[in-house]
């Protein structure tokens, strides 16, 4: 035997192979057992160990390579003889699953050992040990040429293809691997690692290679530009997990970088914005175009500094347009440098600088507005313009200031007027001109006339008052030298109206309407002696005689024009109508009837016109009345004087009529001083206070007809010729209230503000005109020539009143108000639609008249008017 008896012969056989390490247990109980089969039991015993040598050097033959990828099953010892069928069968296992060539191998070793080629079979087994086990498909079709050992050269050039196969791709693995450690990954050596491990070992590195290259190159790429610090911190972490080489940190690492880069471009988007919208607005930046990444940190740091910067800036920039349009040459160097940030301290400084100098000329006009506001004007327009442009406005103001300083001594010469009588509207409208008005020399001119006017007015009129007060304080009406500081003019005329009132009533013995019947009713009985029908005149007259008497004096002038009428009737053709003709020889009889018949001339013509003939009408004679007795003789001297003419009176008294001599004074009786001088006083009231005043104005409130009165002037005792009574019935002839107290004044106030009201007959306004113009300053002493023309004008009011009627009838107009009211109603009418033949004229009357001291001339103008009014007549009808 090889292990067990080979130097055991002439000695115990089990004791040689116990020597030899074998476990002999099993064979000395076999031995025994059956000591005749001894021989057997050794042979088997041996055989056994041989068995289980060739396992143990075929296990230690595998190669340390194929051992680390798939450790063999453990070599069994000398003692394991007992276990040889369960090693065997491991080794069996293995080899089949690990090692197959290696099986092939061992039943063709015998064929190798018998060619002296049994180490080049080692040879080759630990090769093909060597070989990966990605060559396993290589191996399989190569471990059946391992049966012939003829094929050793082909395996050996085969084995050499795929260890130079396996080197270049071991080689590969480790360039791999040496790359990934020197980009810090702790990748272990895998020279003992398959080839397949090793690839899914590099493809797991590289993957995580690739993921920490990609953030390191997102972090130098989207985060370094905006923040270097926070760019090597990432790297630094980086590398930190390169270091772990733990793939599971990068996810986060990764989700970490991205919402840092997010941060840091929406904060650059919004920066962008931000300087989008400074530019929109004109701000120049030092910076062109967006921002960078770069420039963000260094923007975030200023951007306080920088808005702060833009705010004052955009302060300046508004003050400076306000400004900029107004005085664009004092503004341009500002304006060069609006919405320069840079230069944001120098152009606060150039508007500061504008606006110091705007502010002094602002405060100056502001200074005189203040002033003249304290006066009372309207300074609202001035105040804009001060806040369009201060210096122009300031310069403005310094040249109307002279105005303003005129206008303030005009409004305080108005405050000074009193103006109760005239009424506060034209102050009122002079006073809102100076205070609103841009004032003008030509206004400033207007309304110092105006003032210097009224205030010679006043100072005249206050004199006539004073005059009359202190004539009634002489008489005793009154214990004050003049009337009260507080007393305006209106007032005191009022006061010296109601003294006046007071003494006449005094002084009347019996009331005015007895005093009026027994007047009107004398010359009614006058009339019915001569033969006119007066019954319907007495009827009226013991019902209302003031109504008589208001209407006595377009009676009496109808009566005087009795026989103009009847020359007109006469030329009508009353042939063709014998009824009327008598109708109206019925109505010539009545003297309330003739003015109507008048007015009626033109539609009986028509009627007449219209009429066949007739030839056995009679011949139609007019109606004539009776002369009028002789005028009695004037009262002998001795007589006593009339008593004073009422208002009824001067109705009654015809304007045709001579003046009647004075009668001598009576000589009064020697009296003793006191005595006479107690009945000079009474006398002397009764001589100044006129008589038909309030008459007059009695018959005025109550008047009903459009009839005029016409009253003759009487003379005071001084021998002057008083108007008033005239002035009165003239008055209420053109449709307007007499005032109470008439006097020049008053006259002028009535009856200037009717003569430019347009458009009316310009024979009206020159009449107007005229009887202003002929006007005294006092009215009861005018001269006979003054009253000689007034009475001519007076007379022509009837006449044109009638003209104006009967156009007005014509046309179916309202008529009836006074001459003035048809006036402007003719005129509207005829404006509108002319009527046939030579054109009235209307408008204002331009023609100069003369001075009021030149008579002559003035009475060649009331001749003249007089032949335009009377016009001469065709066929009966003017």
């Amino acid at each position: 035997m090889q292990d067990g008896s080979s130097d055991g012969q002439g000695s115990d056989p089990v004791s040689a192979r116990a020597r030899a390490g074998w476990d002999v247990s099993g064979l000395e109980l076999e031995v025994q057992a059956h000591p005749e089969r001894a021989d057997q039991a050794l042979e088997d015993f041996d055989a056994r160990c041989s068995r289980l040598t060739r396992l143990i050097e075929r296990t230690a033959a595998v190669d340390d390579a194929l051992a680390r990828r798939s450790p063999p099953p453990i070599a069994p010892t000398k003692q394991d003889i007992a276990d040889l069928e369960r090693f065997e069968s491991a080794w069996t296992e293995w080899s089949r699953q690990h090692r197959p060539y290696g099986l092939v191998a061992e039943a063709a070793k015998a064929a190798w050992e018998d060619r002296g080629r049994g180490q080049d079979l080692s040879d080759l087994l630990r090769r093909f040990d060597r070989l990966d086990p990605a060559f396993a498909i290589d191996v399989h079709r190569l471990e059946r040429s391992l049966a012939d050992p003829s094929t050793q050269a082909d395996l050996h050039r085969a084995l050499l293809d795929l260890e130079a196969d396996q080197e270049k791709q071991r080689a590969a693995m480790q360039i791999t691997v040496d790359r990934l450690v020197a980009e810090g990954l702790p990748v272990p050596p895998l020279s003992t690692a398959t080839l397949l491990d090793g690839y899914d070992a590099l493809e797991a590195w590289t993957r995580l290679s690739d993921d920490l290259q990609r953030m390191r190159l997102s972090v130098d790429r989207d985060v370094r530009p905006f923040d270097a610090n926070v760019a090597d911190r990432l790297l630094g972490r980086i590398s930190d997990v390169a270091q772990a080489g733990d793939r599971s940190l990068t996810a986060d690492l990764d989700a970490e970088i991205g919402r840092i880069v997010d941060g840091f471009q929406r904060r650059l988007d919004r920066l962008n914005a931000t300087l989008d919208g400074w530019r929109n607005e004109g701000y120049t930046l030092p910076l062109e175009g967006r921002a960078l990444p770069q420039d963000l940190l260094d923007w975030e740091a200023n951007f306080d500094e920088v808005e702060r910067l833009r705010a004052r800036h955009g302060v300046a920039w508004r003050r400076l347009k306000e400004i900029a349009h107004v005085r664009p040459e004092e503004a341009a160097q500002a304006v060069a440098l609006a919405g320069n940030l840079e230069a944001t301290e120098a152009f606060i400084d150039h508007v500061d600088a504008l606006h110091a100098r705007w502010g002094q000329a602002t405060a100056q006009a502001q200074t005189m507005l203040e002033a003249w506001e304290l006066e009372g004007f309207d300074t609202e327009a001035w105040h804009a313009r001060v806040h369009q442009d201060p210096a122009a406005a300031l310069r403005d103001l310094e040249r109307h200031q002279g105005h303003v300083h005129r206008a303030i001594d005009l409004r305080r010469r108005m405050d000074a007027l009193d103006l109760s009588v005239e009424g506060e509207g034209p102050r009122t409208h002079h006073d809102e001109l100076l205070r609103t008005v841009d004032l003008t020399p030509d206004l400033l001119d207007e309304v110092e006339a105006w003032t210097s006017r009224l205030e010679r007015r006043t100072s005249r009129h206050r004199s006539l008052i004073l005059e009359e007060w202190t004539d009634l304080r002489r008489r005793g009406w009154t214990d004050d030298v003049s009337p009260p500081p507080s007393m305006s003019l209106a007032e005191a005329e009022r006061h010296v109206d109601a003294m006046r009132k007071r003494a006449k009533a005094k002084r009347l013995d019996g009331g005015i309407e007895g005093r009026v019947r027994r007047r009107v009713l004398e010359e009614i009985e006058a009339w019915a002696a001569q033969g006119w029908d007066v019954e319907a005149l007495k009827a009226r007259l013991e019902n209302n005689p003031m109504d008589v008497g208001m209407a006595m004096p377009g009676l009496r002038q109808a009566v005087e024009d009795h026989r103009r009428l009847r020359r007109r009737l006469e030329a009508l053709p009353w042939e063709r109508n014998a009824a009327l003709g008598a109708e109206v020889l019925e109505r010539m009889q009545r003297p309330e009837a003739l003015l109507d018949l008048a007015h009626e001339l033109p539609d009986l013509a028509r009627r007449l016109a219209s009429s066949p003939p007739d030839s056995d009408a009679p011949t139609w004679r007019a109606w004539r009345p009776t002369p009028a007795p002789s005028t009695p003789s004037a009262p002998v001297e001795g007589e006593p004087t009339p008593e004073p003419v009422e208002a009824s009176e001067a109705f009654a008294a015809p304007e045709h009529e001579p003046p009647r001599p004075e009668p001598p004074a009576p000589q009064p009786s020697p009296a003793p001083p006191e005595a006479e001088e107690e009945e000079e006083e009474p006398e002397e009231v009764e001589e100044h206070v006129p008589e038909i005043e309030d008459v007059a104005e009695d018959v005025t409130r109550d008047e009903k007809t459009p009839v005029m009165l016409r009253t003759p002037t009487s003379r005071t005792a001084a021998g002057e010729e008083d108007l008033r009574p005239m002035l009165s019935a003239l008055i209420t002839g053109l449709g307007l209230d007499a005032p109470d107290a008439l006097d020049a004044g008053s006259v002028r106030r009535t009856l200037g503000p009717h003569v430019q009201q347009q458009p009316k007959d310009i024979r009206v306004t020159r009449l107007l005109r005229l009887i202003l113009r002929l006007l005294p300053e006092a009215l009861d002493e005018a001269s006979l020539t003054q009253k000689d023309l007034i009475s001519r004008l007076v007379g022509m009011v009837d006449t044109l009143n009638a003209w104006t009627c009967l156009r007005l009838q014509a046309r179916h107009l309202p008529n009836g108000h006074g001459l003035l009211e048809d006036a402007l109603v003719l005129g509207e009418a005829l404006d509108r639609i002319p009527g046939p033949g030579r054109r009235l004229p209307l408008g204002e009357d331009t023609h100069a008249l003369p001075s009021p001291g030149d008579q002559e001339d003035l009475q060649a103008e009331v001749m003249r008017l007089d032949q335009a009014v009377n016009l001469p007549s065709a066929g009966g009808i003017r």
